[in-house]
């Protein structure tokens, strides 16, 4: 072994001289050169690396082919890769990929499908330790894969090329979005729940590479995006980094920009210039979402909103999502000053005030049953209603959802209401039974729905109507009812990272941990979440950003029309 070689860099040689090096010598009929950052990089000399990293985009970009050593054979990597090469193979004839169809194709290997037991499924255990190698979290292969003209991913002497790799990660993802798709008969429910659900949770990391490949492809083609900055930075932002400063520097090649790497310059320097940057481009200030005092560290001298992206990504799960909703909508209109960075970097926006928070509820680790039978206690309380018209039923499934749709459907909440829609309620309700082990009619009967009227009461429990447009689906049996209460189960536990709020006059919601009573709550132009804010002096400090049912899609605008809210200036320190 070489002196100061790596040990995971010395078996990645080993298997390259090995298995590697003489199929790349087939295909270019030479011997290739092999470039290698750990060893081409001075890793010590932060001058040279800071030069070497601003090369690395126009590097991949150039490179005849790059391997993506995924670790040492086990052999259990060798073999999901020697799958996944033949189910990619499966999903490129007529009936493969996105249609209906598009698991068919498995019958022809009862292996994969066999005995109705998917822990015990060496085939699908081995691709779900594939997907979840922590190597696909990297932020450092983002970019090498994205630039990359040939990818192969590599185990061993198993290997794949990444489009195909690529391919099956994509249909896996479209499974668990797939409302149309019916568990096929040769298929046993837990089998299917596995491939159709539990899989897609684990190529996240994969398909952040496919996104950020397009947006540089975006710019190579001169696409000018003033957002791609934005798109690459959120979109890796669980993505882990051994030096903070690389989950900027590790984007350079994926975008413009003016920025150079320096390794010399304090991590709060690279992070606010990053971020002066953007808002230079874009105007905007949703950034600020992502920031907050629970990402704070002493160390750093970095404002509350501007994010800390390291501490971040050690977080995960403890963002909440953007760009599918507008609290800010309309306040434009109202604007009283235009955002900008001032003095001492402060923040200065316009915002109203929306009130204060009154009590937090922090739910203990796994605590879905406590959980739903908050749920169950608040839908039982007969002739009342939420905040903003609404059954309190309905307000206590659209909280457990956060008012997403898991099947990323526009219309989740509009009538017609799609059968998607009922399979998720009902798996809601299904489940918040079995934390309470109540049988059936009983349990329905305390939330003020009648067995014997089932779809009329029904409907005006969960949706205020009379009777709504396949509320009968119950009827058609309960086969889709494990795939979702598991869709029902991960909204839980994603949510359950945050801490319950409780605002004075009545609206409930998701806001981050470190959120305190007397917390303000704030919508901001230019933020499509509300913010959490505390007020120091004259100025407030970020908490972080929240979910509150009723004030996601603008409806601050006729709160102000009806005086509750008032316009202002807010100076963020």
């Amino acid at each position: 072994m070489l002196a100061g070689v790596p040990k995971n860099l010395h078996w990645a040689l080993q298997e390259f001289r090995r298995f590697t090096m003489p199929s790349l010598c087939a295909r270019s009929n030479k011997v290739p050169l092999l470039w290698v950052d750990g060893l081409c990089i001075d890793q010590d000399d932060e001058k040279e690396k800071s030069s070497q990293v601003n090369l690395m985009g126009s590097i991949y970009r150039s490179a005849f082919t790059t391997i993506s050593w995924v670790g040492r054979d086990n052999g259990r990597i060798s073999t999901a890769i020697k799958w996944l090469d033949l189910i990619s193979r499966e999903l490129s004839e007529p009936w493969g990929e996105y249609s209906p169809n598009g698991v068919m194709w498995m019958q022809k290997y009862p292996a994969l499908f066999q005995d109705d037991r998917p822990v015990e499924n060496e085939i699908w255990g081995c691709v779900m330790e594939l997907f979840d190698l922590p190597y696909w979290t990297r932020v450092w292969i983002v970019q090498e894969i994205a630039l990359a003209r040939n990818v192969y991913v590599v185990c061993g002497a198993a290997a794949i090329d990444y489009l195909r790799f690529e391919e099956v990660a994509k249909w896996v993802a479209a499974l668990s979005t797939n409302p149309d798709l019916q568990r096929p008969g040769f298929m046993g429910p837990n089998m299917w729940n596995f491939v159709a659900y539990h899989l897609a949770s684990a190529v996240t990391g994969i398909m952040v590479a496919s996104r950020c490949g397009q947006i540089a492809k975006a710019e190579e083609d001169q696409h000018d995006d003033k957002w791609n900055k934005w798109k690459c930075i959120t979109s890796t932002v669980n993505h882990k980094a051994t030096n903070p400063r690389d989950k900027i520097y590790a984007l350079f090649g994926l975008f413009q920009t003016r920025s150079i790497a320096d390794y010399r310059k304090p991590t709060e320097d690279v992070y606010y210039g990053f971020i002066e940057e953007l808002f230079a481009e874009t105007g905007s200030i949703e950034f600020v979402a992502f920031a907050g005092l629970r990402f704070r560290q002493e160390s750093f001298d970095l404002p509350t909103w501007i994010p800390n992206w390291g501490e971040l990504s050690h977080h995960e799960g403890s963002q909440f999502p953007v760009n599918v909703f507008h609290a800010d909508r309309g306040l434009k209109d109202f604007e009283l000053v235009e955002a900008f960075i001032g003095e001492h970097r402060i923040l200065h926006a316009s915002g109203t005030i929306c009130g204060k928070i009154e009590k937090v509820q922090p739910w203990p680790l796994g605590g879905i049953k406590s959980f739903m039978e908050w749920c169950r206690e608040y839908a039982s309380v007969q002739n009342m209603r939420y905040i903003i018209g609404i059954p309190r039923l309905q307000a206590a499934f659209r909280l457990c959802l956060m008012d997403g749709d898991v099947y990323e459907q526009d219309r989740a909440y509009e009538e017609p209401y799609p059968d998607s829609t009922h399979r998720i309620v009902l798996g809601f309700l299904e489940l918040m039974r079995e934390c309470g082990e109540t049988n059936r009619s009983e349990f329905y009967e305390s939330l003020g729905i009648d067995a014997k009227h089932f779809a009329k009461s029904y409907s005006e429990r969960i949706f205020g109507l009379t009777e709504v447009q396949g509320a009968r689906i119950w009827a058609r049996g309960d086969d889709w009812l494990p795939s979702a209460k598991f869709l029902v189960k991960r909204a839980i536990t994603r949510n359950l990272c945050q801490t319950m709020i409780h605002m004075t006059d009545g609206y409930i919601g998701w806001g981050p941990t470190g959120t305190l009573p007397s917390d303000l709550v704030a919508v901001v132009n230019g933020c499509s979440l509300p913010l959490i804010l505390r007020k120091v002096d004259s100025r407030y400090e970020v908490v972080g950003g929240c979910f509150l049912l009723g004030l996601m899609n603008g409806e601050v605008v006729q709160r102000m029309k009806e005086r509750r809210d008032t316009l202002q200036e807010l100076q963020l320190q």
